[in-house]
């Protein structure tokens, strides 16, 4: 659905798709933050309350890699989405936005920030951002399970470029794809 709107949104406007490419990082990154933090209290109400023996990590890290490889992989298709469908640069914002992204919450500012802003407003939720093993397994889990969103598209850019074909159908996507990659 983030990706959907966010395509209808590049096609209407250049001003349009910059705010749209500046939206679908933190929307995104919202929505992982929101599933991580659910799943961190279904998992403590249903097996960390309960007492249940045994190394769960395994399935942790299963789960949450797929919950950071779907975000991971939204944000990158509809970059790419919106760079086939308006020729223009708007895909360099959310690159950008991205970037900056990945550098906050990889050092954790995002969490001090949501934790610091919770305290103040809303103490009562401050448990979805406090530091947990399922916070530090998902922070474990975007090293190895961000680069899989890559393969398709590098394949098929490999493939088309093999037949003498525009890698991603347009430039504007090629170069897209190029950035995301050196950005990671």
């Amino acid at each position: 659905a983030v990706v959907v709107l966010y395509s209808w949104l590049a096609q209407l406007s250049e001003r349009s798709s910059r705010i749209a490419a500046l939206l679908l990082p933190a929307v995104t990154a919202g929505w992982e933050i929101a599933l991580v933090a659910l799943f961190k209290q279904c998992y403590c109400r249903l097996v960390f309350e309960k007492g249940l023996a045994g190394d769960n990590s395994p399935c942790l890290v299963a789960i949450l890699g797929v919950i950071h490889s779907f975000a991971e992989s939204s944000r990158l298709l509809g970059l790419l989405v919106g760079a086939v469908l308006n020729e223009g640069d708007s895909w360099a914002w959310g690159s950008a936005v991205s970037f900056v992204l990945n550098i906050a919450i990889r050092q954790n500012w995002i969490r001090v920030a949501a934790a610091r802003l919770l305290g103040c407003c809303c103490p009562r939720l401050l448990p979805l951002v406090s530091f947990s093993l399922i916070g530090q397994l998902h922070a474990n889990v975007k090293v190895a399970f961000g680069y899989p969103r890559f393969a398709y598209p590098l394949a098929l850019a490999f493939v088309r470029g093999r037949r003498g074909l525009q890698p991603l159908f347009t430039e504007s996507a090629s170069m897209c794809l190029l950035v995301c990659v050196l950005a990671e």
